[in-house]
């Protein structure tokens, strides 16, 4: 069958569109130039320079190639090449002529050779972003198609785009010109040529403006803004920041001389304004921060003095790391090349350690967490592990039994309850507590459970979720010394009710062979993160820097389910007054005085108490000779306490109700007494002092026609085992319409905590 006359020719077209399409990629690939004559030539393949130093991510194109390959310090750069430094990355080229290009993030600029070889100019096609050029020995040429710029040899000129049709134009040093609108002008310093559309516009710099205190040139963050302190001399009525990727903003300042300013992320360019001049740029990049992890210690680890190794996840864009420490009676710092670094411990003291990043440009990048790190003159040895003991999956008990459980058997349950597990371990001599963590991550970073228990075994009831969990466990005693963790070892829940326990595996801190260090990916810092396996590089001397300024100090772990028992015996005195100016005052000494605590430390580490105090005085008159008619009053008082303390368990609020003791008027010269209820809202605060315990609240109250408030302190510390002593003072303040009463308390305590 013979082809139709119409096919041939809508072949015919349709070879002629390809050809058409194959000479328009030979051209945009710069193969073939619109002319028709080959863009390549001898100066093709010439060295022109190299990359002396790159911060993250520098790209490199040859003329011929269709691909952006990733350029490293020391490579080669040819003329034709066209380089690229994105987002959040910087390099320094070094041409030849020791030309030097710094390239800001962004920017991409065409190395083009010179039009003589004997003359050595260098010559560039500026294509986007910002960039300073210094031409120490030749002339160089910067060509961008609505502007040129002429050097002379010895300038150094600062360029930087505004917007997509708008460039800044400075010049350090030297001289030269600049060609935009088919026009010519000269550059000088003093001054700044701004290009918009091809027109140019000179604008001076004012010299009485000037930044003081200035910023770091690049400053890390972990959102998508940072705020920046600014300090300027001189009057100036606005401030102008300029980034590409938003329209340039004008802040009035009035008389101001110094401001915090939110800056966005990216390269940002501020000017002071007065009129029609500007001060000096300042030039502010601001880079998302990169992530990395802290490995060695773990967070409240405990070791002894003497030698003790740090690790952490590398960072690819790391010059060097600096590992500080701040303790409670002094501080250290000291700088190391690699993820790995010793120091020689010879104190005791409380430290939180982090790793702070400098990147290849110098510039300090400050780390997203630290730990907490102990160190101890003879901590307790590490507890030997048993294997746990699971239950399988069942329904929730009833709220009976959870109730039961919870108030006599000291367990720890979730709710929706399907799994129970019992942790146990062998004692250690001395020890009479144990501080047990229960972690979803093998960082401990965030623990699911982090209590403390009296016995060498604890049960997790009503765990819900099948997953893995790792779990350490360290000893410690009432008089505050403290014990080496456990290594943590890793256990395996699955809700398959015929499926065998899974066999806890143990998880050691290894130290990893020598290889290339993994790098840590960008990630939301609020999320914990499993981490892989870590390779640790060979140690390396560090110079230690000392100081001596103090850093704060860790709350202590608290039991799950504790009762406290005292007995108080102490001095009392009563001062008050009855209608009709009926005044009085009294003291006794308090023997029948008790107080019961039940604290609850709950798996989200959230601590509950409820406290019970009851007394009974016999108070005399101070002085007979004053009030020679008033008897002796017999005065009950009791006191209970509902606490709910905040998340770091040093500070609670809850409920008051008190029975406190009331003045009625029984004669002339005589007052009685009865007991009012009262009620009202309690703070309270709790810490750790030594090795004993500080306690005080204050509450307002109200009731029975009575304003009053109750203010308490207590230290206690423990002398055996469960046993403490302590000392409580306590002051009562109550206003009627007919009476009024302060009541000062002291009292010495003895008591028991299970």
């Amino acid at each position: 069958m013979k082809p139709r006359k119409s096919d041939r020719w809508i072949i015919l077209f349709l070879v002629v569109a390809l050809v058409i399409q194959v000479a328009w990629l030979l051209i945009d690939m710069e193969i073939l130039s619109p002319s028709g004559q080959s863009r390549r030539s001898g100066a093709e393949g010439l060295v022109a320079g190299f990359v002396e130093k790159t911060q993250n991510k520098l790209k490199r194109r040859a003329l011929n190639s269709l691909v952006w390959e990733a350029s490293q310090e020391s490579q080669p750069i040819y003329y034709h090449d066209s380089v690229l430094t994105l987002a959040q990355s910087s390099a320094v080229i070094q041409l030849q002529g020791k030309s030097q290009l710094k390239l800001s993030e962004n920017t991409l600029v065409i190395i083009e050779p010179p039009e003589s070889e004997t003359t050595g100019e260098i010559k560039l096609k500026f294509i986007k972003g910002s960039l300073q050029a210094r031409n120490a020995f030749a002339k160089s040429k910067i060509e961008h198609e609505s502007f040129a710029l002429q050097l002379n040899k010895g300038s150094v000129v600062e360029l930087a785009q505004i917007d997509e049709n708008s460039f800044d134009i400075q010049l350090k040093e030297g001289s030269g010109s600049l060609q935009a609108d088919q026009m010519e002008e000269s550059l000088s310093q003093g001054k700044i040529i701004q290009v918009q559309n091809g027109t140019a516009q000179s604008i001076s710099i004012d010299k009485n403006l000037k930044w003081v205190d200035i910023p770091k040139a690049r400053i890390f963050t972990r959102s998508d803004h940072t705020k920046v302190p600014l300090h300027w001399r001189g009057k100036a009525e606005q401030i102008v920041v300029v980034n590409r990727e938003f329209d340039p903003r004008k802040i009035d300042i009035g008389s101001l001389s110094k401001i915090e300013l939110s800056i966005p992320m990216g390269k940002n360019r501020l000017y002071l304004k007065q009129g029609d001049q500007i001060s000096e740029p300042l030039d502010i990049e601001v880079w998302q921060a990169p992530l990395w992890h802290l490995v060695h210690p773990l967070p409240r680890d405990r070791a002894h003095i003497g030698p003790l190794e740090f690790y952490w996840t590398g960072v690819p864009q790391a010059r060097s790391y600096k590992i500080k420490l701040k303790g409670l009676k002094s501080n250290k710092e000291w700088e190391s090349t690699s993820p790995l670094s010793q120091y020689n411990f010879v104190d005791e003291d409380d430290y939180q350690w982090g790793i702070w990043v400098i990147d290849k440009d110098g510039f300090e990048i400050a780390p997203p967490y630290s730990y907490p790190l102990f160190i101890r003159q003879k901590p307790f040895q590490a507890p030997k592990t048993n294997k746990p003991k699971f239950q399988s999956p069942k329904a929730p008990p009833p709220p009976s039994a959870l109730l039961w459980e919870f108030l006599f058997m000291g367990k720890a349950f979730a709710e929706g309850a399907t799994y129970q597990a019992i942790f146990s371990w062998e004692p250690i001599e001395g020890a009479d507590l144990y501080h047990l963590e229960i972690s979803a991550t093998p960082d401990f970073r965030n623990p699911v459970l982090k209590t403390q228990v009296r016995k060498s075994e604890f049960m997790w009831g009503g765990v819900k979720d099948q997953r893995d969990y790792y779990w350490r466990v360290a000893a410690g005693s009432s008089s505050g010394r403290m014990g080496i963790f456990s290594e943590p070892e890793k256990i395996t829940l699955t809700l398959a009710p015929e499926a065998p326990v899974a066999k806890p595996k143990r998880m050691v801190k290894a130290k990893p062979k020598m290889e290339p260090l993994p790098i840590a990916k960008e990630a939301n810092t609020k999320k914990a993160t499993i981490f892989p396996p870590v390779t640790k590089p060979k140690l390396e001397n560090s110079a230690l820097i000392e100081s001596s300024s103090p850093a704060r100090e860790e709350d202590s772990l608290l039991g799950p389910v504790t009762y406290r028992f005292s007995w108080r015996a102490g001095y009392g005195s009563l001062k008050g007054a009855a209608e009709r100016q009926v005044d009085t005052n009294l003291s006794g000494m308090k023997f029948l005085s008790f107080g019961f605590e039940f604290n609850y430390l709950s798996s989200i580490d959230r601590l509950w108490k409820l406290a019970l105090e009851l007394a009974q005085t016999e108070f005399k008159p101070t002085s007979k000779l004053a009030i020679p008619h008033q008897d002796n009053l017999s005065i009950s008082q009791g006191e209970f306490r509902l606490i709910r303390y905040a998340n770091d368990n040093h500070y609670g609020v809850g409920f008051i109700g008190k029975l406190a003791p009331a003045f009625e008027r029984k004669s002339a010269d005589q007052i009685s007494s009865s007991s009012k209820i009262l009620a009202g809202a309690t703070f309270e605060t709790r810490w750790q002092v030594g090795g004993g315990r500080y306690l005080g609240y204050l509450s307002p109250l109200a009731g029975s026609g009575l304003l009053g408030a109750t203010m308490s302190h207590r230290w206690t510390r423990p002398i055996y085992y469960y046993f403490f002593l302590g000392i409580e003072f306590e002051t009562d303040w109550l206003q009627g319409k007919d009476q009024s009463l302060t009541n000062f308390d002291g009292y010495l305590l003895m008591g028991a905590e299970f």
